[in-house]
């Protein structure tokens, strides 16, 4: 595995390890504020069920701005598996930054409280026989048990 692939999975990770959305002013501390959101890496994305206070935060999955949850099999296949299993349900994409946050009558600090049903949903996936789980990808040295990425790959592509 390259370098740049470790790099960009310790960032998601790290991210999701905090277990939260955050605000731009909070990542970035009131000394850099003045930047703006377009000279950032790019938007992450969390998938929340307001109905069924949920959220699918994509956490160790190697997925986190809209190209990669879109093009990594295992993100997209999350997403369909979780919206097709909860039609009608109040479900949109909250950003990590100011953009439009979808939810006018919920604050990101409520939605920091909803459960995060990643692990719940993977294993669906498994049982269902659409994702295979090859381990881990990436762990970081200092703490291989809560900083990793796991290998989840789409049966139908294999």
């Amino acid at each position: 595995m390259d370098r740049s692939h470790q790099q960009s999975s310790r960032v998601h990770v790290r991210r999701y390890r905090v277990g939260c959305l955050r605000s731009w002013d909070d990542m970035l501390g009131p000394s850099t504020s003045t930047i703006k959101p377009e000279q950032n890496m790019g938007v992450g994305y969390t998938l929340v069920n307001h109905t069924k206070r949920e959220q699918l935060a994509f956490t160790h999955i190697a997925a986190l701005k809209m190209r990669e949850l879109a093009g990594n099999p295992a993100s997209a296949g999350l997403i369909s598996w979780y919206m097709l299993n909860n039609i009608g349900d109040e479900i949109s994409f909250a950003p990590d930054q100011y953009y439009t946050w979808p939810f006018p009558s919920v604050s990101v600090e409520e939605v920091c409280a909803y459960t995060d049903v990643t692990d719940r949903v993977v294993d669906e996936l498994i049982a269902a026989e659409i994702l295979r789980d090859h381990g881990r990808c990436y762990e970081d040295e200092d703490e291989p048990d809560t900083v990793f990425t796991r290998d989840l790959r789409n049966v139908w592509m294999e």
